[in-house]
C-alpha cells in the first residue's frame, strides 16, 4: 500500500512539472518585449523594421508565432510620426493602414492594457480568418499584437488564446 502511495505522489509531482513546462517564453530584441505561449508554438523573428502595413502580409517585418491549429500571432512596433501622440490616433492610423480591405473591423474599441500600458483592442472578420488586435503606445512607438485565427474557431476560443498571450506580454525596460 505504501508503495502505491509513493508512486501516486511521484506521478502527481511529475504531472505538475509537465504542466509547468508546457509554455515557452519568446523574447524580441528588435521590439523590446517578451511573450509566453504554449510550447507547441513556433517563432519567426522579424528581420527588418516594421513599416506599419498589414502584419500578416509583411512577415519579415513582424515577429510571427504559429500554432499547429492554424492560429498565428504577429507582434510589431514602429516609431510614430510626431503628429501621432495619443493611443486613439495610433489606433486610427493602424486601422487605416494595417487592416486589409477584405477585413471588417468591429465597431469601436475596448479599453484594456498591454504590458501594463493602456491599450485599445478590437476584433474583425476577414474572408477566411478572424482577427483580434490590441494596440498601445510606449516610448514613442506604436505596438500591435494581432491574432489571426481560422474562422472555424469560436469567438470565445479565440478570445481565450488572445487573452492568455496578452496577459503574458511584458515590455523590456
Amino acid at each position: 500500500m505504501r508503495t502505491i502511495l509513493v508512486f501516486a505522489a511521484l506521478a502527481a509531482t511529475l504531472a505538475g512539472t509537465a504542466g509547468a513546462t508546457s509554455s515557452k517564453k519568446f523574447v524580441s530584441k528588435r521590439y523590446s518585449y517578451s511573450i509566453v505561449l504554449p510550447a507547441g508554438w513556433t517563432s519567426s523573428p522579424a528581420s527588418t523594421s516594421w513599416l506599419g502595413g498589414p502584419p500578416f502580409q509583411d512577415p519579415p517585418q513582424v515577429d510571427l508565432y504559429d500554432a499547429t491549429d492554424g492560429r498565428s500571432f504577429a507582434v510589431a512596433a514602429r516609431k510614430l510620426p510626431a503628429s501621432t501622440t495619443t493611443l486613439r490616433q495610433w489606433a486610427t492610423a493602424y486601422v487605416g493602414s494595417a487592416v486589409p480591405s477584405f477585413c471588417k473591423k468591429s465597431r469601436g474599441y475596448r479599453s484594456t492594457t498591454l504590458g501594463g500600458v493602456p491599450a485599445l483592442a478590437f476584433t474583425g472578420r476577414c474572408e477566411v480568418h478572424d482577427i483580434n488586435v490590441e494596440l498601445t503606445v510606449r516610448h514613442g512607438r506604436g505596438y500591435a499584437l494581432a491574432l489571426a485565427s481560422p474562422a472555424l474557431y469560436t469567438d470565445a476560443a479565440d478570445g481565450a488564446v488572445f487573452e492568455a498571450a496578452r496577459r503574458s506580454l511584458r515590455f523590456a525596460r
